[in-house]
């Protein structure tokens, strides 16, 4: 491996005789040079115990080739093993990923950037660290109250003295920041902040590394008061309001990457490692524990392109993408960014499983999303063949896998309970013989019989018409000769669904038959750019309360600046499904048995009412029971404010 000119390895700066004399060896036993390699953890935050592992944290630099080609190096590289009886722990982020996180409000990497324990530098390390001012905003504030409340609750739960130090660790580095613009990780720095105990903690957490807390009935108090200390420092804080270094890291990153710095990496083979003990971590350590700067993974499937709904598709990933920035603003998962990792299903089934296999070679702790029930019956099979967690979004086919399965769990209500509150809308209204304009498919053969065993029995008649061998004009006839009262389109967006409706709405005959989409097209901005007017007044089916929550609210107002324009419900699906998942990674950590384990057990609050799952009669995966399902159209007097028609 060759090193480029602009990356030598300088010695490391003072390391304490805690640490092993040999750590400054390891930088040159990567595939990668380094840009810097610093020691985080408990040894940077002055409180390790004699049986601490040594966590290394550091920034790593791909070649060009790895970066532009169609095979890209690692963006996160992550390697434990032991030597000398001492766990080494290394994370490097390419140099690219690793900015990216430093303008995303991450107080870790900071801390890691910054470390006083360096244990190899390099002259990009230090215009990273001169950058470092210029990333520095009030807002990182929430980043340290978010992680503060996780390692709270953690210590709820265990009542180890591990997640109450860090409790009083965070809380005190967030004031000291935001009071003096500089950034101390070293509790013993800062006992001025904490309570008169502190010392004693610090000294018992030095004897042990998982010992448990000695009895401190004051601790609520003290971290309350310490809460709403941050929040008073973060309200006054002269620090910026945004950050002002994304353009000095664009070109550092151009620099690096294509300049002097650029070089040719025998990436394909790693060193071979001397020590013993070694194991290399190729997927999501089982526990959520650690905290430091490396990524727990979240697989996203989405329809991006044709033929899959692009629209419904960019409303859901817009949801993930929020709750995972919310998540990452709050701590992550317990100190570690949540990573969502894309990919596009285009409405393909085959296309699917193909991105479950890649996404578990990746490590993804679990899957999220999907639009398309077909395709996302394809997912769950494949999930639950490689034994990989399924949270679905938004796909409602019943029979989502053909055996009852522990892996997958879904979010949006079963077709047969939507479609069900449909069917007694209509009988509600008057109609009594309805029309189903249908194209081969699945879900729509499904929707039919949902509403045909439905309405039979109420004295209700569904008329079939097969879209693939009828015009919109002979729809028309059709509707007339049948008598039909209503017409419900089981058909794909833009066509046939924009043709049938507007021969509809033009013909005479039809002047008092009611259209309707069930499946939902009429939410979306799409149907009132293609139709107008005519596309109002067409009821469909929607999955939210009548009034959100605050949470809801809150969400719904940053999914509009997202998107630039009101969100649908799938976009608040895409984000509940990302907070489910993170209440499950911090409470049972990434190991794909006990997430799937833990579905019974979830207890959210999402943006649309408090999500359990449980096992529904004729649903073979758990099944939240029941999210709130609306009935509503646009208003003909104003189609961009939707009519609530009926409630389920």
């Amino acid at each position: 491996m060759t090193r480029p000119a602009g990356l030598p390895a300088r010695p490391p700066t003072g390391l304490p005789g805690s640490l092993p004399g040999w750590l400054p060896e390891i930088p040159g036993e990567q595939p990668h040079p380094l840009v810097f390699a610093t020691v985080s953890g408990a040894h940077l935050y002055g409180f390790p115990s004699a049986d601490s592992d040594v966590d290394l944290r550091g920034v790593h630099l791909l070649p060009v080739e790895e970066v532009v080609g169609l095979r890209t190096g690692p963006g996160t590289l992550d390697r434990t093993w032991t030597r000398d009886g001492v766990e080494v722990d290394l994370v490097t982020h390419d140099l690219a990923k690793f900015c990216r996180l430093l303008l995303n409000r991450n107080g870790y990497v900071l801390e890691q950037l910054l470390s006083p324990l360096v244990v190899a530098s390099s002259p990009l390390h230090e215009e990273l660290i001169a950058l470092a001012p210029a990333c520095l905003t009030r807002h990182h504030a929430h980043h340290y109250l978010g992680f503060a409340r996780t390692q709270w609750r953690l210590f709820g739960k265990t009542g180890e003295l591990k997640p109450l130090l860090y409790t009083f660790r965070v809380l005190a580095t967030g004031i000291h920041l935001m009071r003096t613009g500089e950034l101390v990780a070293d509790l013993t720095r800062l006992f001025r902040y904490g309570p008169p105990y502190l010392p004693e903690l610090v000294a018992a957490k030095r004897e042990a590394e998982h010992g448990r807390a000695p009895r401190v009935p004051a601790a609520g108090d003290d971290v309350a008061r310490l809460t709403a200390e941050l929040e008073a420092a973060r309200d006054a804080s002269r620090l910026a309001e945004t950050g002002t270094a994304a353009g000095a890291l664009h070109d550092l990153v151009v620099r690096a990457r294509l300049g002097r710095w650029a070089i040719r990496c025998d990436s394909g083979k790693r060193p071979p490692n001397r020590h013993t003990g070694e194991r290399q971590r190729m997927n999501t350590p089982p526990g959520a524990e650690r905290t430091d700067g490396s990524s727990v993974r979240i697989g996203a499937l989405v329809p991006l392109t044709r033929p899959g709904w692009v629209e419904a598709g960019r409303h859901v990933l817009a949801g993930l993408e929020l709750a995972v920035r919310d998540v990452n603003d709050a701590g992550g998962i317990v100190g570690r960014p949540l990573e969502l990792v894309v990919r596009d299903t285009a409405a393909d089934p085959r296309k699917a499983a193909a991105a479950v296999d890649e996404l578990a070679r990746l490590g993804v702790a679990a899957l999220a999303g999907e639009y398309h029930s077909v395709v996302a019956r394809a997912a769950a099979a494949r999930a639950d063949a490689l034994g990989l967690p399924f949270l679905c979004s938004s796909a409602v086919l019943d029979a989502l896998t053909e055996q009852p399965t522990e892996w997958v769990a879904r979010l949006a209500p079963a077709q047969s309970h939507g479609w069900q509150i449909y069917a007694d809308f209509l009988l509600r209204a008057g109609h009594n013989r309805i029309a189903v304009a249908a194209e081969p498919s699945v879900y729509w053969a499904s929707g039919a019989r949902v509403l045909r065993d439905y309405l039979a029995p109420r004295g209700g008649t569904v008329i079939e018409l097969d879209m693939r061998v009828l015009t919109p004009t002979a729809v028309c006839d059709e509707l007339v000769g049948e008598r039909a009262t209503a017409l419900l389109l089981l058909v794909g967006l833009p066509e046939p669904a924009v043709s049938i409706v507007k021969s509809v709405r033009r013909d005479r005959r039809l002047t008092e038959i009611m259209i309707g989409a069930p499946a939902g097209q009429p939410e979306f901005a799409e149907w009132a750019r293609s139709l107008g007017d005519d596309g109002a007044a067409i009821p469909f089916l929607r999955y939210l309360p009548e009034r959100l929550s605050p949470l809801g609210a809150r969400v719904e107002t940053a999914l509009r600046e997202r998107l630039g324009e009101a969100p649908s419900f799938v976009a608040f699906e895409g984000y509940d499904t990302v907070a489910v998942l993170a209440d499950v990674l911090r409470s049972h950590g990434a190991d794909h048995a006990r997430i799937a384990e833990s579905w019974p057990r979830v207890a959210v609050e999402g943006t649309r009412g408090r999500i359990r799952f449980s096992r529904t009669p004729g649903i073979s995966v758990w099944q939240w029971a029941w999210t709130p399902v609306q009935v509503v159209d646009r208003d003909p007097a104003e189609p961009g404010r939707f009519r609530i028609l009926h409630s389920g």
